[in-house]
């Protein structure tokens, strides 16, 4: 410390009777951080910074605390240094990453609808009031009934309920008049409403919905429902399940579409036999088509939360979750350029009754629990809001307006389409041009929907998620207009609104902006100041936090508010850190504040904050007089006190021993010391004089023992300001995680037990640490957990094998109480808790096996999660060497535990194939295989295969959406744990795996049902830029229907005119109505099977490639099935017999070149040189060929069903040539037949 610091410690010296060498003259020459204040350009003038309300000030002397140029340069210097800095590190962009992993889905796999028929359903018995029991399957003379005794179903448009039968033809009776009279039928109905929520991606367990009936509906001929969406009924209803009752009828297909997504779900086939069961979410757009012979029965339910939790989310291991973290992390410690809010648009609409976080549905609630669970640590907050986009322009009116209900939305509504093709759509109201877009975010909720402010300020570039989110909306239908006809000469005036819920996140230093708008620190300041309490609350300390990050030079509320309440809260902690932060003065802080501080908290702890505040001063003539001040109020307090504690005991004990002795320090000093029964001092205390060597060692070891003894004896562990609770829901979700302070400070006690070889010293803790007289069972368990665990934990690690006294005896009843609420409820228990089991365990009793033997036995008969099991095996893994350091028993009780968790674990995703958001399902098996081999228990995979391989249901979806992409991870699992892809272990999961998909999904090549139409379509020769997709998409593409989206009605007609032309026996089409207008064609099913079979094989090749780049490895590890699936994947059949004896390779490729290519393929990689050349000469030969068709030069776009060209490289082009019909240029030659053909073969080279 410079001088004015020497003055300070030099100052209560004179108290102690000590004499003082030092001279006053020696206080101005050493003092180079005191500045005169006519430095100083006395302007006086504050500059504001923009970002984030920073405030630089010229000062001009009057105000200590201002620093002038010194400040700038000293500025100037450190944000010459961020910049290297960040030039170092890598930069963020908050806004573009969140973005980019937000509308990635965050491994969301649910759907937006559900369908399944149950052919095993009970019959309800359905009981009508005023009716009676209708039987099932319904027959024409209960339909009757019920029809006479039903009402016309209505529709709800706009604040109207309206009923047309163009637009909705159907019966209802309301459910309250209907009855079930099977006990059978609700436990099957719970049964399907755990169904729908699994597809829909909801949890059930913690949502607990429930179902309750809203109509009977009863379609006749003739009728239907055009596209629409349902109405929130109640509070909390989130979907909606409709049952379709055994009943004849034909047509009524029911299709929904959300997005980009779009479903039609025909269930008439078997309707008369089976109960249909479809759902969606509420805001999901559905029509129910015409129905065309019979009478179709539906129960309607409505489907409502009944729980205010959020839904469960992946791990927060996994690769989202981590880098989301990442991004959160980031953007909570950069308050300058970080945004202070991000707005993300969600993928469903809400009502205001359901603007809050349990009624949120699908991708929505999963991404709002995954922000919950990664930033709530972090300090993060979330808020829904209503944002509404408002266009306004000029209008396209043949003179029609509206046209009525059939022509427009009202509130959460959709349009209704009549679907009459002949109709002109010119008649409808358009947009001719938008003239002004504005964007509005109102009515901010939390997640429990409180309202937190009305209105909010946002900037669309910087942030929102999507930026275009103007474009985003308005490309769908819009939810209101108001049309103004034609005025004089102008044309008629068109306003479009379109609402939208968004999620709004902010960070915690921006949370008082987004409550209190612009006074977010004026009211901090004043809500401090107002505090009167001898404790702070959780709002004030978050307060003060709020202060301290944006104080920005305003000195005087920091001294009038934080610094004040620290002194009333008896927080000296906090009062340093107030001075240290806000680069304090003395001067700013005001003598009578420092007085009344050094009285109460002793200057042994604020010693470093009054040399920082000196150091501070810019004024010399300030931070003298401060030092005159401040030795002349010592010398008038009671010398002695201030001698014991208000010096620092390291200076103290040096200015003892150099002019008095070491028997005066012990017999004089110390009891002075102990007598304050400050424990904290004490322990300070014990740390110096241990480190002071000057002091013989056995006088100090007696006097570090007595010092550190007392204050063993008088500490509370229990007893700080911020006690340990059981969380609540609102703390859990504002506050973030921490260390209790009880931890911090045994540790602190523990730390100088060791540091000064008073381990014996530590027996003084035990007693007070299970002091637990008084306290609740769930209190008891909470300081178990939290606090002695990780205690024994640290002071195991700490003491490195030496003996700590009383660290048994607590670690054994720390472990029973634990082990005893464990048994009690097995449902929490987290890798955390085992930890701290088996460093206890380790330490009872001398036995470190004692978790192998007396503990584990104990967590096995429990019904323990698949990732509680994962958990204990990871921990002992972990420590098997403290565990078993013969290395003996931790193998079997691994091998026990990982053969029941490979056999209750999930092994498959929840929802097959890819999720709506387009990403891949997860491959939950991978990691369990690997987690098997990383236990060095590769038997254990075996089972794992098992399961794979025998699901309770193998179909081609299973084997397509759940084995096929194993493939690539496995063969990438193999060779990291160096493991051969010849394994027996792995060998039948990468041949089986083959043989599924290739006879279950790829199965017989279909006939060429294209050849026929080549023709036709290569008249069709226009090269605009959408025909020639149409044209490939016909042809080419394996999916049955394509949109074209916004294309325009010019456009649009110019495709339906071509498609009317070329293709009307391939292809149906359909006006997409949004503005502009979009297409949708949906080619024959006759076509669909071609390109499919083409994809699959594609994709067969594909999966055989991932296994190994060497056509020699394939084959080893594809074994004798290798032939079989080489020739599925050729289209051909394959004949299960032995080679005959016949000539040699050499020979037969000098009888038949196509053969002899095969064979080279066949002998291995030495001839693969051979075989290509020999294949290319045979492709080019049968392109040749393919080239004299008279309708081969095909238009653009036009693709040839089974081209010589197309067929991936895997096959030999000889033997592709004679893949399909089209391929053949003229009848082959009789040839000898053969039993096996070498063609079946595949190169992957």
């Amino acid at each position: 410390m410079s001088a004015p610091g020497a003055v300070a410690l030099a100052t209560p010296t004179h108290a102690a009777g000590l004499p003082d060498n030092s001279a006053p003259s020696d206080v101005n020459p050493q003092t180079p951080t005191l500045h005169n204040a006519s430095e100083s350009d006395g302007t006086g003038v504050v500059k504001e910074n923009p970002d984030h309300g920073k405030v630089v000030s010229e000062g001009n002397g009057e105000n200590p605390n201002e620093r002038g140029d010194v400040v700038d340069q000293e500025e100037q210097y450190d944000d010459e240094e961020d910049e290297d800095e960040d030039e170092e590190e890598e930069e963020i962009n908050i806004r573009e990453e969140l973005g980019d992993i937000l509308e990635g889905g965050l491994e969301f796999t649910g759907a937006i609808s559900y369908n399944k028929t149950y052919p095993t359903a009970p019959n309800p018995v359905l009981d009508i009031e005023g009716l009676g029991t209708v039987g099932l399957p319904l027959g024409l003379r209960d339909a009757a009934a019920i029809k006479a005794c039903a009402e016309q179903a209505p529709f709800g448009m706009a604040d109207q309920t309206v009923i047309d039968k163009t637009v909705r033809d159907t019966w209802e009776i309301d459910g309250r008049k209907v009855n079930f009279e099977n006990a059978a039928w609700h436990p099957f109905l719970q049964g399907i409403l755990r169904d729908v929520c699994q597809a829909l991606g909801v949890n059930f367990d913690a949502s607990k919905p429930r179902c309750e009936l809203y109509k009977l509906l009863l379609y006749e001929t003739g009728s239907h429902f055009l596209p629409h969406v349902d109405t929130e009924k109640v509070d909390g209803m989130f979907a909606t399940i409709v049952v379709v009752l055994p009943s004849k009828f034909t047509g009524g297909a029911v299709h929904v579409s959300h997005g980009g997504f779009s479903e039609t779900y025909e269930h008439s086939a078997r309707s008369q036999t089976e109960t249909t069961v479809l759902a969606w979410y509420t805001d999901v757009e559905h029509a129910v088509k015409p129905i065309t012979s019979g009478y179709r029965l539906a129960l309607s339910f409505n489907v409502i939360h009944t729980t205010n939790s959020l839904r469960p989310v992946v791990s927060k291991a996994s690769d989202a979750a981590v880098r989301l973290r990442r991004i959160l992390k980031s953007w909570a410690e950069d308050n300058y350029d970080a945004p202070d809010k991000i707005i993300y648009l969600l993928d469903h609409k809400y009502s205001q009754a359901n603007m809050s976080g349990s009624a949120l549905k699908g991708s929505d609630a999963h991404l709002v629990a995954m922000l919950d669970s990664v930033g709530r640590p972090l300090g993060f907050h979330l808020g829904l809001a209503n944002l509404t986009c408002t266009q306004r322009g000029s209008a396209v009116d043949s003179g029609c307006g509206y046209r009525g209900y059939g022509r427009r939305r009202g509130g959460w509504g959709s349009w209704y389409d009549d679907e009459d093709e002949d109709e002109d759509e010119d008649e409808f109201v358009e947009m001719e041009e938008v003239e002004q877009t504005d964007v509005d975010i109102e009515h901010l909720v939390d997640m429990d929907g409180k309202l937190i402010r009305e209105t909010i300020n946002f900037d669309v570039e910087t942030d929102v998620i999507p930026q275009e989110v103007a474009e985003e909306i308005t490309a769908s239908h819009h939810d209101d207009q108001s049309y103004e006809g034609y005025m004089g000469n102008y044309a008629g005036s068109l306003e479009r609104f379109y609402r939208r819920t968004v999620l709004v996140i902010w960070p915690p230093f921006a949370h008082f902006d987004i409550i209190h708008g612009g006074r977010g620190l004026e009211y901090a300041c004043e809500k401090v100041r107002a505090s009167t309490g001898p404790r702070p609350t959780q709002e004030e300390l978050e307060l003060v936090n709020l202060i301290l990050s944006r104080y920005r030079g305003r000195t005087t509320e920091i001294v009038s508010s934080v610094c004040r309440a620290a002194f009333q809260w008896r927080d000296v902690a906090l009062w340093a850190r107030a001075v240290q932060t806000c680069s304090l003065s003395v001067a700013a802080l005001k003598d009578d504040h420092i007085y009344e501080v050094v009285a109460t908290f002793g200057f042994a702890l604020l010693h470093p904050s009054l040399e920082f505040a000196v150091r501070m001063e810019n004024s010399n003539v300030h931070a003298i007089q401060f030092l005159d001040n401040f030795e002349n109020w010592v010398e008038r307090q009671r010398s002695e006190e201030l001698t014991a504690s208000a010096i620092p005991p390291g200076p103290l004990i040096t200015l003892v021993l150099k002019h008095r002795d070491v028997e005066f320090l012990e017999k004089s000093v110390l009891p002075l010391a102990k007598s304050y029964q400050n424990p904290l001092t004490l322990k300070c205390w014990a740390s110096d004089l241990h480190n002071t060597e000057a002091i013989p060692a056995e006088a100090r070891a007696r006097m570090v023992r007595e010092i550190l003894s007392a204050a063993m004896a008088i500490v509370d562990f229990w007893k700080v300001q911020k006690p340990l609770a059981p969380p609540t829901y609102a703390l859990v979700y504002h506050r973030p995680t921490e260390v209790p302070e009880e931890l911090k400070r045994a540790k602190e006690y523990a730390q100088t037990c060791l540091d000064v070889n008073c381990e014996d010293l530590f027996a003084f803790a035990v007693p007070k640490l299970l002091a637990f007289e008084g306290l609740q069972e769930n209190m008891i368990q909470l300081r178990v957990k939290e606090v002695i665990l990780p205690l024994i934990a640290y002071v195991s690690a700490a003491a490195h094998s030496r003996p700590v006294a009383g660290l048994s005896e607590l670690s054994e009843k720390a472990l029973a109480l634990h082990l005893k609420a464990t048994l009690a409820d097995s449902r929490n228990i987290s890798q955390a808790d085992i930890a701290g089991m088996i460093q206890a365990s380790a330490m009872t009793c001398g036995q470190p096996d004692f978790f192998l033997t007396g503990i584990i036995p104990k967590l096995e008969a429990l019904n323990l999660q698949d990732t509680q099991l994962r958990a204990i095996m990871e921990e002992v893994h972990a420590k098997r060497a403290l565990l078993d350091p013969s290395d003996t028993k931790v193998q079997p009780v691994l091998l026990r535990l990982l053969k029941k968790w490979v056999s209750i674990v999930n092994l498959t995703s929840t929802t097959y194939g890819t999720s709506y958001y387009g990403q891949q399902s997860p491959k939950p098996a991978i990691p369990v295989l690997e987690f098997c081999l990383t236990l060095r228990l590769p038997e254990v995979c075996t089972i794992v295969t098992k399961r794979l391989l025998h699901p309770a249901r193998l179909d081609a979806e299973y084997i397509k959406n759940q084995l096929a992409p194993l493939l690539p991870d496995l063969s990438a699992l193999l060779g990291r744990q160096k493991q051969p892809l010849s394994s027996p272990t792995f060998v039948p999961l990468f041949s089986t795996i083959m043989l599924y998909y290739t006879e279950k999904v790829l199965g017989p090549r279909p006939a060429d049902t294209l050849s026929k139409h080549v023709q036709a379509l290569n008249r069709w020769t226009c090269s605009c830029e959408l025909c020639p997709s149409v044209r490939r998409f016909l042809t080419s593409e394996a999916t049955e229907r394509r949109e074209w989206q916004r294309i325009g009605a010019p456009k649009r007609r110019h495709v339906e005119q071509f498609l009317n032309l070329h293709a009307r026996s391939l292809a149906t089409y359909t006006l997409i109505r949004t503005t502009p207008q979009g297409l949708t064609v949906t080619k024959a099913k006759e076509l669909v099977a071609p390109a499919r079979w083409v994809e699959h094989q594609k994709k067969g090749l594909d999966m055989l490639k991932s296994i190994s780049a060497d056509p020699a490895v394939v084959k080893t590890v594809l074994g004798d099935d290798h032939a079989k699936i080489s020739a599925l994947l050729l289209g051909r059949p394959f004949v299960n017999a032995p080679v005959p004896a016949g000539p040699s390779v050499a020979a037969t490729a000098d009888a038949n070149p196509v053969h002899a290519a095969a064979a080279q393929l066949l002998a291995g990689p030495s001839h693969a040189g051979a075989a290509v050349a020999s294949t290319s000469a045979m492709a080019a030969a049968s392109a040749a060929n393919a080239n004299k068709r008279p309708y081969s030069a095909a238009a653009p776009g036009v693709a040839q069903l089974y081209p010589a060209n197309s067929v991936p490289g895997g096959i030999p082009a000889s033997a592709s040539a004679t893949v399909g019909p089209s391929n053949v240029a003229a009848r082959p030659a009789k040839r000898r037949k053969t039993t096996y053909d070498e063609k079946d073969i595949i190169d992957l080279t």
